[in-house]
């Protein structure tokens, strides 16, 4: 059962709202104009996954199973509802009725990867890849597989493709800069973060990442002043001010009273994080919860 308007104006503090009859109609009549796969569409657009569901089974019955777009839909919306056998047949029946659209490829290798069929999720990318070999995303797709299975540096002479395609994307020099702190690769993780930053400088994770990076090719006067942007960025973020007095801590700084107060407080959630970045940037010592 979905919640109904006035469940939903109190969880978020609304006004309640009358419901417009007149409007609900018009929608209603308005959408019954659209074909079955845009009305699949909305429904997915809107959560409404089951009735995406009906609406791309009707389209794919009406269409005979030819209809490469109703049956993605399909699959896709199978997915979604958790009916992974069923969506990999209409994958399947997606590709044989448009074996030059890649789409089906990725949906079938996120399944495939799900159930922990590695090596036929990498096939399913690198399917999508021939496809249509210029596509940065496709590539980056296949890195993040191959780092899932435990192939880092695999997956980052993979990534440099989505770069090399797609320069201007934050996310690849962040997402390649991580890889190479995985790898212990400091300073090269460094110049990564850098193009990152260039291209997204209001984003206080990437300092964070960069913090970690400087850290970890010893110039750690750099991490600090890093983990210092991170904070201005993000003031709110305990998280960050638990990296910050970490790295004070092991430099041997004078202890600054009000952040350490602000890191006593820190719930367990954060101070798992906290810990995971230390640990990343090759610091020895962890926080504990109070």
């Amino acid at each position: 059962m979905q919640p109904s308007f006035e469940q939903i104006a109190e969880l978020f503090g609304l006004g309640s709202q009358p419901v417009d009859e007149e409007q609900l109609v018009q929608i209603e009549s308005e959408e019954k104009e659209l074909s079955l796969v845009e009305r699949g569409e909305r429904s997915m657009a809107r959560g409404q996954f089951l009735k995406a569901v009906d609406f791309y089974q009707r389209a794919v019955e009406e269409s005979g199973g030819t209809m490469p777009e109703a049956l993605l839909g399909y699959a896709s919306a199978l997915e979604t509802t958790d009916q992974s056998p069923q969506a990999i047949v209409e994958y399947q029946k997606a590709l044989t009725a448009a074996s030059d659209n890649p789409e089906p490829h990725l949906g079938l290798s996120d399944i495939y990867k799900r159930e922990g069929r590695g090596q036929d999720a990498i096939k399913e990318l690198q399917s999508a890849i021939k496809s249509d070999p210029k596509n940065p995303y496709f590539h980056y797709k296949l890195a993040e597989t191959m780092r899932d299975l435990g192939f880092p540096k695999s997956a980052r002479d993979i990534v440099q493709r989505s770069i090399i395609l797609e320069p201007d994307r934050s996310h690849y020099h962040y997402w390649n800069a991580d890889v190479l702190i995985q790898l212990g690769r400091f300073d090269e993780a460094v110049g990564a973060l850098r193009a990152a930053v260039e291209l997204s400088p209001g984003d206080d994770h990437l300092y964070v990442k960069t913090a970690i990076a400087f850290w970890g090719a010893e110039r750690h006067q750099d991490a600090i002043k890093a983990a210092m942007l991170a904070g201005e960025l993000a003031p709110d973020d305990g998280r960050v001010l638990g990296l910050l007095w970490a790295m004070h801590t092991v430099q041997g700084t004078k202890e600054d009273p009000a952040l350490k107060a602000k890191v006593n407080v820190l719930e367990r959630f954060d101070i798992d994080q906290v810990n995971r970045w230390l640990k990343e940037a090759g610091i020895k010592m962890q926080l504990e919860e109070k």
